[in-house]
């Protein structure tokens, strides 16, 4: 079988052994396949286990995406002429494939999350994401291809830092006119915004807890005053 992959022979061979540990998962992935002697082809494939005959084998299934590939490659040089300019932005932001996947963080992103972008790359941004929002984001994910393009859908949202700490960001959802579906994403920390509004919420419930002492007070002088 790995005959087949002499590139990717030892990744294809880890996902094999991952099917191993875990038989009833499945995986996808790609792989750069040969094609003859000299010709290769990138595949998407998917791997699971089954059984034939009465007998435990893995099963996988490839498409043929080297088109795909060889247009995925003519935007990332596109792409890398602008990746000066994304990631000196002012502004947190990060790119994620129609799968979900941080393909880029810029530098912003990075401080705001204490992470760097190699530990942020091709990894699923909902694994960022509380177990509560990621049904919502998944939702918005999906519709931004739907709405008119460049339109802005927001999300406030609990991620998880490099510390595990939850913070309260507002992210910017906007998907791009390319080939690949890449959304971009803005993030803004309102974790400052959340702090003032709990001060402002113990200055209100402070205030009437004052308001409501002396209005006892008040009322009790009153009964003292009627009282012979």
């Amino acid at each position: 079988f790995l005959f087949f992959f002499p590139e990717d022979e030892r990744r294809a061979s880890a996902h094999y052994d991952e099917l191993a540990r875990a038989p009833a998962s499945s995986i996808q992935t790609r792989l750069i396949a040969r094609a003859g002697k000299t010709e290769t082809r990138h595949l998407e494939g998917v791997f699971r286990y089954g059984e034939i005959g009465g007998r435990k084998a893995v099963i996988a299934a490839f498409t043929d995406i080297s088109t795909l590939a060889a247009a995925e490659e003519r935007l990332g040089e596109d792409r890398e002429e602008r990746a000066p300019l994304f990631h000196a932005g002012p502004h947190p932001m990060l790119l994620i494939d129609r799968h979900g996947r941080i393909v880029r963080a810029n530098l912003e992103a990075e401080k705001l999350l204490g992470l760097t972008e190699g530990e942020l790359s091709e990894r699923p941004l909902e694994d960022l994401l509380e177990r509560g929002d990621r049904a919502g984001f998944e939702l918005r994910r999906s519709a931004a291809h739907v709405v008119s393009p460049g339109e802005i859908s927001r999300l406030e949202v609990r991620m998880r830092t490099k510390m595990n700490a939850a913070a309260a960001i507002e992210l910017e959802i906007r998907a791009l006119q390319s080939e690949d579906g890449e959304i971009l994403i803005g993030l803004r920390d309102l974790s400052p915004l959340k702090l003032r509004e709990a001060e402002l919420s113990k200055s209100i419930e402070a205030a009437d807890e004052r308001s409501r002492q002396k209005t006892n007070f008040l009322s009790a002088v009153s009964h003292e005053m009627r009282t012979p």
